[in-house]
Order: C-alpha cells, then sequence, then structure tokens
C-alpha cells in the first residue's frame, strides 16, 4: 500500500510541477540565494545547473514516473519528488520578493551550514531531525519537543507542527535549535537541499556522482525524518526521495518496516528510536532547575534593557577560578548572598572558585578547567559570561530571573558539567562569592596564582 501511494504521489507532484512552469516565461532566472550550489538536490544528484525556467522545464518534462509498483521504483519516483519540490521552491525564489515569512527560514544558505559544520563534527549537536506533520496533542508535543532540546538536536519543522509550537509559546529560531522551514510540504526540500550540500561541502564529492553523495549521507550526516500525524501520498513520496537519499524515515503511523530505513514507533520514544536508527547515543543529563542548559543556548546576548543582574564587568570588579587540592567536598557554597534580593539593574562584584579532587588530577590542568567555565556558563539560558579569571563579566536575563533562576542553580550546573565532561574529576566544589570583601580576597589570590 505505501509503495503504491509514493508511486501517486510522484505523479501528482510530477503533474502539479509541470503545470506550474508551462506558463512562466523561459527567459526568468533561478537559484537560491547564498549557496554556489545553484538548486542543491538538482545540482548534487543529477550534476546540472538549472540557470532559468527553460532548463527547469527541460527537465521536469524529461522525467517519468515508473508505474510499476516495486519498492526500487518508489524509492526512485521518490528522487523524482524531491526534484519537482525543488523546482517549485525555486520558482517561488524566482518570482518573490519575501517567499518564506517569519517564522518560517525557506531556504538555509550555506554560510549557515559551515557554522553549523563544527558543532556537528565535535558532537554537540548530534543529530539533525526533520520533523514533518502535526502532532495532535499538547502535552506530547511538549514531551517531544523537550526530548529534541534536552539532547541538543537541530531539528527542521515543516508542516501544522509550527502553529502548534507557535500555540504553545515555544521559541523558534536557529539559536534554539529549533528551525521553521515552511508550511507546506514542497518546504521539506530546504531540509534535503541541506543534507546535500554536506558532501558537497565538507565530503569534497563532485555533483552529479549520486551513489558517492548518497553513502556519504547514509553514512556521515546524523540525519533522520520524523513524520508525524496524518500522511498523505505527496508527503509519502517525499519520505521515499529522502530515503533514497540515505535519510532514514521514522513515523507514528503504521509502514511496513525497513529495519535502520523506515521505522514505526509511538510519538513518546520517537526521538530516542530516531537516533537509534543512526546508532548515536547522547547521555542526557538532567538539571533540576527553572531554565533549559545545553550548547543551544551559546551565543546568546543579553543586551542592558533585557538585563536583571550584572556580576563582575567594567563597572564593578571580580574573577574566576579552578585549584586542584587533594580532598573537596561534593556540592555548591554561596559565599554572602544568593541575587533574591539585589535591585534589578544592579552590579555587583562576584567571583566564582571551583574546587576539584580526583585521583591523577594534576595542579597543571587547573588553567584549563578554568577556561570551560566560560562554555559552561554560556549553557545555561538566560546567562551571559565574558572573558576570564580577573576579567570577568556576566550577566543574567529579567527572563531567566523571573523563571527562578538563582546562583544555586548556575552552581549545581557548573559541579555537574565538570564532573560529566572530566571523569577525572571525582568531586567537585563550586564556590559562588557576593560578599564584596571575600571577592576582593579572592580576586587578589587570582592574580597571584
Amino acid at each position: 500500500m505505501v509503495v503504491e501511494k509514493i508511486i501517486s504521489g510522484s505523479r501528482k507532484v510530477l503533474e502539479t510541477t509541470k503545470d506550474i512552469l508551462k506558463d512562466k516565461e523561459d527567459s526568468i532566472r533561478v537559484g537560491y540565494p547564498g549557496t554556489n550550489y545553484n538548486l542543491p538536490i538538482i545540482y548534487g544528484l543529477l550534476g546540472r545547473k538549472m540557470e532559468s525556467v527553460k532548463d527547469l522545464k527541460e527537465l521536469i518534462n524529461s522525467l517519468e514516473v515508473k508505474e510499476e509498483p516495486t519498492l526500487e521504483n518508489a524509492l526512485e519516483d521518490g528522487v523524482i519528488t524531491l526534484i519537482c519540490a525543488e523546482a517549485i521552491e525555486a520558482l517561488k525564489y524566482a518570482l518573490e520578493e519575501e517567499p518564506y515569512k517569519p517564522p518560517y527560514t525557506g531556504f538555509i544558505p550555506d554560510e549557515v551550514l559551515r557554522d553549523l559544520g563544527v558543532p556537528l563534527v565535535e558532537g554537540k549537536i548530534p543529530a539533525i531531525l526533520v520533523v514533518v506533520g502535526k502532532v495532535g496533542d499538547r502535552e506530547k508535543l511538549k514531551k517531544l519537543v523537550e526530548d529534541i532540546q534536552r539532547r541538543n538536536i537541530l531539528a527542521l519543522f515543516i508542516g501544522e507542527i509550527v502553529e502548534e509550537m507557535i500555540s504553545l509559546g515555544m521559541e523558534l529560531g536557529l539559536d534554539k535549535l529549533l528551525v521553521p522551514i515552511g508550511r507546506d510540504i514542497t518546504s521539506a526540500i530546504h531540509a534535503a537541499n541541506l543534507a546535500i550540500r554536506a558532501p558537497l561541502i565538507y565530503g569534497g564529492i563532485e555533483p552529479g556522482r549520486r551513489e558517492e553523495i548518497v553513502e556519504y549521507i547514509k553514512n556521515r550526516v546524523p540525519a533522520v525524518v520524523v513524520a508525524l500525524g496524518p500522511l498523505d501520498d505527496i508527503a509519502l513520496a517525499v519520505g521515499g526521495g529522502c530515503i533514497s537519499m540515505g535519510i532514514p524515515v521514522i513515523t507514528n503511523n503504521e509502514v511496513p518496516e525497513i529495519k535502520g530505513v523506515l521505522e514505526t514507533s509511538d510519538i513518546e520514544n520517537i526521538v530516542e528510536n530516531a537516533l537509534r536508527m543512526k546508532g548515536i547515543e547522547v547521555k542526557v543529563t538532567e538539571y533540576h532547575i527553572p531554565v533549559s542548559v545545553g550548547p543551544m543556548n551559546e551565543g546568546e546576548r543579553i543586551r542592558k534593557p533585557d538585563m536583571y543582574l550584572e556580576l563582575a564587568g567594567p563597572k564593578s570588579y571580580g574573577c574566576e577560578l579552578v585549584l586542584v587540592k587533594k580532598d573537596v567536598e561534593d556540592g555548591v557554597e554561596i559565599v554572602g548572598e544568593d541575587i533574591d534580593n539585589v535591585e534589578e539593574g544592579s552590579t555587583i562584584p562576584f567571583a566564582i572558585v571551583v574546587e576539584v579532587a580526583g585521583k591523577g588530577l594534576e595542579e597543571d590542568i587547573a588553567g584549563v578547567l578554568e577556561r570551560r567555565i566560560h562554555e559552561f556558563l554560556n549553557y545555561i539560558e538566560g546567562v551571559m559570561h565574558l572573558n576570564q579569571r580577573d576579567n570577568i563579566w556576566i550577566r543574567i536575563s529579567k527572563d531567566a530571573y523571573n523563571k527562578g533562576l538563582r546562583l544555586k542553580h548556575i552552581g549545581e550546573v557548573l559541579r555537574t558539567l565538570f564532573k560529566e565532561h572530566f571523569p577525572i574529576i571525582e568531586r567537585c566544589h563550586v564556590k559562588l562569592i557576593t560578599d564584596p570583601e571575600k571577592v576582593k580576597e579572592t580576586l587578589e589570590m587570582a592574580r597571584e596564582i
């Protein structure tokens, strides 16, 4: 049944694309902005650049859907669906000044993909989920998004699910790793053409070498399509095209399963099962604090109007320090007062002392550990950390404070992350100091080391 539906969907999309193109001027120029790869699906899979509508017409009119209901034909017809979707989307960009309006992003430029390269390689972003369709249940949607965020997954959303997320007040955007691509199913091509540029940019594979490109995507691009809710023929055809490109599909619909390629899952476990299809394991750390924690919060900037409190910085003084000791007591200590009674907009002295102990820990590693304070603090939603040692500057946002974030939570995150990232650390004591005299003493000590 699925095979027949994919073929049917491919046929519909091909006919629709021909109709859309037939009355368009041949001379209209086509190509996405911000890429060296023209129309990446077509250029990548076929090695052909489309310069104009005339080129698109010639290509689309040359395509034929294979009607015999075999899995091989269905998947190949799925590729036709992707090519047609690329043509439809390319025409949007050619004819409309703003084809995608906020919150939708549409095409994702090469520059963004290059910026994502390092965190993907390092594993900070362990996977890319292309989430298509709708959930239809508020609590299940909340859990789905929480499961994605807790694992720091980049999620690209297509369809009604975007409106569902907005109705719940969820913050969307690349900085949150929750990217609303588009509402129409053809906009899914912007997730597919993101994947196909990986072997072209990072693998050095020449456009048109389809088998090598598919092999690279299958083995090197940690992407999975998550198809939710009722799926029509066209959505299934797009899924078939993704499978042909080396991107597996998991759905909460009943489908004939092909292990590692097309699988089913209940929505409660679909994120974990999607990762399993690509052999990805992500350790999820539980933080009992009122804001999110993870690399998705790095790069957050807190401007003065959005700031509840400034710690140290150019208008005050402070420092941060890591000390390797023979023995310390695990825990978090506040020296002075927490920030509950601090007036909004204030700047106060502040110091961080992280004491660590563990078999094999040497004093000369303290500098390496100290530099990680910057990274770990910037993992916390609503916290901005700049500089290091005796020149630190930290801001806490109004939003984070109003959600309940306090210094004790920041200390707990630091303690947890140091022990998680450095298993050699057996015990970690985080001391956060707001007492002005104690901050001065700590600052003098930091400058002497």
